[in-house]
């Protein structure tokens, strides 16, 4: 198959299932990254990062 005609294929089921998971993670990715950048807005020295791998990065170092 030449390069032209794969590029005309229909995309099966679960090629678009995965697409679209793939779009909405970058999705949520892009939301997460403006909500990081607005809190900026009210700490612009910076401010703790919430989340488990924190925490187990800080539990690992004590080991």
């Amino acid at each position: 198959m030449s390069d032209k005609e794969q590029l005309k294929r229909e995309f099966t089921d679960d090629e678009r299932r995965r697409l679209v998971d793939y779009f909405s993670l970058l999705i949520e990715i892009d939301q997460q990254e403006k909500e990081r950048y607005a809190k900026l807005k009210d700490s612009p020295k910076g401010y703790t990062m919430d989340g488990e791998g924190r925490q187990n990065a800080a539990g690992m170092a004590s080991l």
